[in-house]
């Protein structure tokens, strides 16, 4: 592959994004030490550190290519992991916050170092049960967006979310891009995802399910079944 950056570079600007120098820089920066850490605490998949790219930053910021969020949008990444989706697009979305959440303390170590190395603001990592969130009295309808990626069925994300978030809506702009405006949660997900949608919507009381396929110039270096984001309003 060509120079990782290049590479993902000419990807976003096919897709209508124009990372500038430096963030294409701290990208490279943070997979240097996504890897690093990922010696010592499984942040990604040991097979997945060649396609590291590909299948984790590349699908992380992904959503931009196809949503429109709200300027300097309040983000929380629940189930964060190694800092994916979140740290990604916090590269690429300067002026949001983030709220990086994880129920394992080792990871949320690394990411606090991770997050200091690169010198990221507006960014905070908290070692939190998403189950317990409640506890956590002042995050109580605080976010703009809840994201999270490959964490939990949809069922379990919309109840684990609802407490952060108030009612949103979705238009299309004139580009056909979505427009989700805040609160909403925005799950990326892979696979057939008909029963677990189906369930999602005969047990909570949710307003409206969208899905958008991750299908864009580019989306064929993603390994595994098919990507998609599923937007969740209240």
């Amino acid at each position: 592959m060509e120079s990782p950056t290049l590479w993902l570079h000419n990807i976003c600007r096919k897709n209508g994004l124009q990372p500038t120098d430096h963030q294409l820089e701290l990208l490279e920066h943070f997979v240097v030490f996504l890897l690093e850490w990922n010696r010592k605490v499984n942040l990604i998949s040991r097979q997945d550190e060649n396609l590291v790219w590909q299948n984790h930053i590349l699908h992380s910021i992904s959503p931009l290519f196809k949503l429109t969020l709200k300027a300097k949008p309040v983000v929380m990444d629940l189930g964060t992991g190694g800092g994916l989706p979140g740290i990604p697009l916090k590269i690429l979305l300067p002026e949001s916050e983030f709220m990086l959440v994880d129920s394992t303390k080792k990871k949320v170590n690394a990411l606090q170092d991770i997050v200091g190395r690169l010198s990221l603001r507006g960014v905070s990592a908290l070692w939190c049960r998403a189950e317990d969130l409640v506890k956590e009295q002042n995050l109580l309808l605080h976010f703009d967006y809840i994201v999270a990626r490959g964490v939990a069925p949809l069922n379990d994300l919309i109840a684990w979310s609802r407490p952060f978030l108030k009612p949103a809506s979705l238009e299309l702009d004139e580009g056909g891009q979505a427009q989700v405006r805040p609160p909403a949660l925005i799950a990326l997900k892979g696979g057939e995802l008909e029963d677990e949608i189906a369930k999602a919507k005969s047990r909570s009381k949710t307003r409206s399910i969208e899905v958008v396929d991750l299908v864009f110039p580019g989306s064929e270096e993603f390994s595994g079944p098919g990507k998609k984001v599923v937007i969740v309003h209240f």
